[in-house]
């Protein structure tokens, strides 16, 4: 279930919310590779993989949760 809870979050709303659990991922592309980057609530970069299921490999180990954001 996806709940909106605010559209207005800044940095600092966000870092307290996830607390280091809960993160997204955002897709990068340079000379046609893609990176997929997975980030904390506060944007701060955590892990970079080559592809999807690498990342959410890396989410697991460190206990975050993915979530969406748009």
């Amino acid at each position: 279930m996806l709940r909106v809870i605010n559209n207005d979050m800044t940095a600092a709303d966000l870092k307290r919310l996830g607390k280091g659990k809960v993160g997204y991922v955002r897709v990068y592309t340079k000379e046609g590779k893609k990176t997929f980057v997975l980030h904390a609530a506060d944007g701060t970069a955590v892990a970079a993989q080559k592809n999807a299921k690498a990342t959410r490999h890396a989410a697991g180990q460190k206990g975050i949760a993915i979530i969406a954001v748009h």
